[in-house]
């Protein structure tokens, strides 16, 4: 399968700090990558270097055979590459609508939108991730799941070809976590690669085709969810004993693999 993202010896330091340390991996086209780790161990970090908002110390970053390691965030989105924050980041003073119009006109197929088309691509997306019925309304009166949804609406309307999705599920019940997970599904089956973080463990095993576990900033250990939950090494670092819930999910997406489901 061909490479969507290579990262080759990708470092950070803040001064005497070094918060991601010569991590090299690969990212597929189609992949779900769940990336995860204790507080601190340079996930966010990890995401700011690939998406442009850090610069690298070192190392250095390859999308569809291009190097875009020196690039500017604005310019990486434009060639495909898209992301939502762990804390919501709207413009409060616009509607749902007008928030995602600024993404359909900015990202990779801004240039060939008119205002009419931008509106009409909002409207799509919006729909997609469930909020339609909330187009004409402000930004700021929307829920923490409606938050949740327009940030990944905006990271959609830029018609990205690789996503990374910052804590996704993060303050969500268990209902808005399923939808969710759902809604990240979708996004990969219209051909999108995806990685994201996260820190609600039977989520990350039950939708991941790959995990990536980084502590203290270095790439600790990669493999499909199943080597991942049977590491020693994560086990001591991160897990702990959360074997049997993963165990149940792991369950879950053999059934629903069995089914014909991704």
């Amino acid at each position: 399968m061909a490479a969507e993202l290579e990262v080759r010896n990708l470092t950070k330091r803040f001064g005497g700090l070094v918060a991601v340390n010569d991590v090299t991996a690969s990212i597929s086209r189609g992949e779900i990558v769940g990336l995860i780790g204790p507080n601190g161990a340079g996930k966010t970090t990890f995401v700011n270097l690939l998406t442009g908002t850090l610069k690298c110390s070192g190392g250095e970053i390859v999308y569809r055979d291009r190097r875009i390691t020196e690039l500017e965030p604005h310019q990486r989105c434009r060639l495909g590459l898209a992301r939502t924050f762990q804390v919501p980041q709207p413009f409060i003073g616009l509607t749902v609508e007008e928030n995602v119009m600024a993404s359909a006109l900015f990202g990779s197929g801004g240039a060939r939108r008119s205002m009419p088309q931008a509106r009409a691509r909002a409207r799509e997306v919006l729909e997609w991730v469930g909020l339609g019925a909330a187009a004409a309304n402000p930004a700021r009166t929307l829920t923490t799941a409606g938050l949740k949804r327009l940030e990944l609406a905006r990271c959609l309307a830029s018609d990205p070809s690789l996503v990374f999705l910052d804590e996704p599920l993060s303050g969500l019940n268990q209902a808005e976590v399923k939808e969710s997970l759902s809604l990240i599904r979708s996004i990969r089956d219209r051909g999108m690669t995806i990685i994201f973080i996260e820190h609600i463990m039977q989520a990350v095993m039950a939708i991941s085709d790959r995990v990536i576990v980084l502590a203290n900033g270095t790439k600790l250990a990669e493999g499909t969810p199943q080597e991942i939950v049977r590491n020693a090494d994560v086990q001591k670092a991160y897990l702990g004993d959360v074997g049997g819930a993963v165990e149940r999910y792991a369950r879950l997406r053999k059934g629903r693999e069995a089914a014909g489901g991704r």
